[in-house]
């Protein structure tokens, strides 16, 4: 098997996973606000109601809607991520959750 002995690949190598670590080392995580939470959750409904109305009927015997406005996803080895959204219940906003 031959090996790589470019200086130059090696070189290229070393940079760019410096750089994928230092753009997942220091990304910043802003939560939004309960307020812009909310109003993105109406959003959200509005939208699912407008384009599948069973979704309205639905949601009138369901005890409650978990519902995620924004989920961020990464991996490269290892997988995860992150969400905000709001829970439901009768139609009233029961918790914020940040998972």
């Amino acid at each position: 098997m031959k090996k790589i002995c470019n200086p130059f690949f090696k070189t290229l190598l070393c940079l760019l996973f410096a750089t994928i670590m230092v753009c997942l080392i220091l990304q910043p995580a802003f939560a939004d606000t309960s307020a812009e939470i909310d109003h993105e959750v109406e959003l959200a409904l509005e939208n699912l109601y407008a384009s599948t109305p069973a979704a309205r009927e639905l949601s009138t015997v369901a005890k409650g809607i978990l519902i995620f406005t924004d989920v961020i996803k990464a991996g490269l080895v290892i997988g995860g991520q992150y969400g905000e959204g709001a829970l439901l219940v009768n139609g009233n906003d029961i918790d914020d959750i940040d998972c």
